[in-house]
């Protein structure tokens, strides 16, 4: 690097990181490198709005069951209430998908979730 920047050096020329866009070899890679991070950054967009999504409804489904626990009020849940601020509140997720096709885009998205 040192013996690049001489010679550069030496010939006038100032060094510079830039590649300049009438190099017609570089262009290419140029356009690729383009359309592939337009690609990444539409795909990490989809994968943001599908998490968005299945953690809405997951966190639903929480609030939902944690809601119907409380309300329930008889006088066995006052033992819950001491465990679930001791341990927390515990949820099950259960489901009747297969691992084929779309289905396992869903259980994907379902873990990514919970």
């Amino acid at each position: 690097r040192a013996q690049t920047a001489a010679v550069m050096q030496q010939a006038g020329l100032r060094p510079t990181r830039h590649v300049a866009p009438n190099i017609s070899s570089i262009s290419f890679y140029r356009s690729k490198t383009t359309e592939c991070a337009q690609r990444l950054q539409a795909l990490s967009w989809e994968i943001a709005v599908r998490r968005g999504n299945c953690f809405s409804q997951a966190l639903g489904i929480a609030v939902t069951s944690y809601l119907t626990s409380i309300s329930d009020g008889g006088p066995g849940w006052r033992g819950y209430a001491n465990t679930w601020l001791r341990h927390g509140y515990l949820i099950t997720f259960e489901g009747l998908l297969s691992a084929v096709g779309k289905e396992l885009g869903m259980i994907e998205d379902a873990s990514v979730a919970v």
